[in-house]
């Protein structure tokens, strides 16, 4: 991934003006990204991971939601324009690679963390407000480009195969998490329950709101959403909840000092209040009661799929060290108690 020999054949697919300037940007996990710079315009160019994402149903999903949000009178969120390619397809492969070329969107930057709770507030409205857009999205007409990507249930499923299948010396490593992972999931699995059952709805959700995810003009304000790949059906407490665990802690992910490892109070009301201000009235009542099972299931769900991770011999997450995800794991599982208790 990231290696490109020769950007001809994208003057040619897409007919786009002369490229002047070619570069990668970010460090993003699945995908390469690039910046172009041509006579006529800037252009943000991704080649697909198509080893984790069917690159024809993360198209047509993708197509449908910009589709959508361009519909909406609206002038709070710039929605990412996609560009096509000269046969009108939302992607292009070329030897093997799948690409596909957005608009750059000027005057826009995003974070890593962010700076003070007012930007903190800002970016979980942006967020409430793009789920807000999407409510009136049939979920049925997107297709799941991860199966059971936020499912509990099937999430403890894999990591009670994990412990069946690893070696000893790893199970005993792990009696402290697993240990967690027992006292946790009864009262978690009720969030997930409420949403097979169908007393909370099933939403149009972005289900990645970490905070380098959305994108702030020069003053401060948060004006774009991006990174939509994993925009697919779920529950408006995926994205609140992600963004509770993502934002609210002060230390690292890994951090293996669980002394460390707290919650910024003031750094959670803000990020709960901006994303809710967002959604706004649309939110029923059945939703905001369990609104306080968001943030721990989703940080309960990381240390899961950490702990699996681990037991399967880190197969999934790229690693620094050969514990990091046994750290990871217990530190999303000690966030959880910290959320549960808040």
């Amino acid at each position: 991934m990231g290696k490109v020999d020769s950007i001809e054949f994208l003057e040619k697919a897409y007919g786009i003006a002369t490229i002047q300037n070619f570069k990668k940007i970010g460090v993003g996990h699945i995908h390469s990204s690039f910046k172009i710079d041509t006579s006529t315009g800037s252009y943000f160019l991704q080649e697909i991971n198509h080893q984790i994402f069917p690159v024809e149903i993360l198209s047509n999903n993708l197509e449908e939601v910009l589709n959508h949000l361009k519909e909406k009178d609206q002038e709070f969120l710039k929605i990412p324009s996609l560009v096509k390619t000269l046969a009108g397809k939302n992607f292009l492969k070329e030897k093997a690679k799948y690409w596909r070329l957005l608009k750059w969107e000027e005057g826009l930057r995003s974070y890593d963390n962010p700076s003070g709770i007012d930007q903190l507030f800002s970016g979980a409205k942006a967020y409430g407000y793009f789920d807000q857009l999407l409510s009136d999205l049939d979920p049925s007409k997107l297709r799941a480009v991860i199966p059971n990507f936020q499912s509990l249930k099937f999430r403890l499923s894999q990591l009670d195969e994990a412990t069946k299948n690893c070696d000893e010396s790893r199970l005993e490593e792990t009696m402290m998490q697993l240990v967690a992972v027992a006292q946790y999931k009864k009262s978690l699995l009720k969030l997930e329950e409420a949403w097979t059952s169908e007393l909370i709805p099933t939403r149009v959700v972005h289900n990645d709101t970490k905070f380098n995810n959305v994108m702030f003009d020069k003053s401060g304000t948060a004006r774009c959403v991006v990174d939509l790949d994993t925009v697919m059906p779920g529950i408006l407490h995926f994205d609140l909840g992600d963004g509770i665990r993502t934002t609210t802690s002060l230390s690292n992910e890994d951090e293996a000092d669980l002394t460390r490892v707290k919650i910024d109070h003031e750094r959670l009301k803000a990020f709960k209040n901006g994303f809710l201000e967002g959604f706004g009235s649309t939110v029923t009542s059945s939703e905001e009661a369990l609104v306080p099972l968001a943030g721990p299931y989703m940080a309960f769900i990381m240390g899961v799929r950490f702990l699996t991770d681990y037991l399967n011999g880190n197969i999934y997450y790229t690693t620094s060290y050969p514990e990091q995800n046994l750290n990871r794991a217990l530190c999303q599982l000690h966030l959880t108690g910290e959320l549960l208790s808040f």
